[in-house]
């Protein structure tokens, strides 16, 4: 049932890309923003209170789930495809690259950098291959927190795992200082980890994707450069191989580097297989469980 789940919750997220803007972050924003206004303590207080506001409403949600669900399984599988989609997110990271594309076509440089902000997450580099170098990467990085992450955890949880990572994500973006003058919130850094460990495992079967429907020889070789020279914790590394991965994937196309439109179309190519090929896996493992 939740294969089905996904693959509806799929094709609603491309046919109401129109409503994207109400699974904006400003609830996320101002839900954990009230962790930031309990005066500080311990610790262990902060990792409590940190570990209790992600876990809760996921709980909260996953009753709220099955309860529908024990009235009537058809209500039960709409909050779940209803659920996953609001977890998806916010944007597309695949229409975005479409829109950059388009931008870029059309010379228009204001679109093309206010694309390029949204998928990067941060200001863009300056020069127009540089920054499309940089939108092609960071699309093979953004899916995995916008598309991949959640689908994995709905696939292992149910809705309750969706809501989890969505949460852990919008921690991270809530409670992360807004300036170099900000003091950091104690709760910043548990949040961050929290993410962390719940990107890891999608984060690297998505790097292994991108070896499976890229190169895999040219992917397995600059991921095991970074692991050489890497000294960051565990979860700290998602993006970092994530983007190593893409980078491999994209370069072993053989592309010229002033070939602007070709890195973005192999980037949008590699995502879309990787996409297929788990969806196919996950279609099989589902298959063999109601066969056998």
């Amino acid at each position: 049932m939740n294969f089905i789940a996904i693959l509806v919750t799929l094709a609603l997220d491309r046919g109401l890309r129109h409503l994207e803007s109400i699974r904006e972050h400003r609830i996320g924003h101002w839900y954990f923003g009230l962790l930031k206004r309990i005066p500080g303590g311990s610790a262990e207080l902060a990792l409590v209170l940190t570990v209790f506001a992600v876990i809760l409403p996921a709980l909260v949600v996953d009753g709220i789930q099955l309860g529908l669900a024990s009235l009537s399984p058809i209500l039960g599988f709409v909050a779940a495809v209803l659920i996953l989609l609001m977890s998806l997110g916010p944007r597309d990271a695949l229409h975005l690259i479409q829109e950059y594309r388009q931008a870029v076509e059309n010379k228009d440089n204001l679109a093309a950098t206010r694309i390029a902000r949204l998928l990067i997450e941060d200001a863009p580099p300056a020069g127009q291959e540089p920054c499309t170098e940089a939108v092609a990467e960071s699309l093979l990085v953004r899916i995995n927190d916008r598309l991949f992450a959640p689908l994995f955890w709905f696939l292992i949880l149910g809705p309750s795992g969706a809501v989890l990572f969505w949460l852990s994500k919008n921690a991270v973006c809530a409670l992360k200082p807004k300036s170099t003058h900000e003091t950091p919130s104690p709760h910043a850094e548990i949040a961050r980890r929290i993410h962390g460990i719940l990107a890891w495992i999608p984060a690297h079967l998505l790097a292994v994707s991108y070896g499976l429907v890229g190169s895999f020889d040219s992917v397995w070789r600059v991921v095991r450069e970074y692991y050489r020279e890497c000294e960051r914790r565990f979860f700290e590394n998602n993006e970092a191989v994530l983007s190593c991965a893409g980078r491999g994937a994209i370069e072993a196309a053989g592309l010229e580097p002033a070939d602007c439109l070709g890195r973005l179309d192999r980037a949008r190519l590699i995502a879309t297989r990787a996409l297929i090929l788990w969806l196919v896996v996950i279609g099989l493992f589902t298959l063999g469980g109601w066969i056998l």
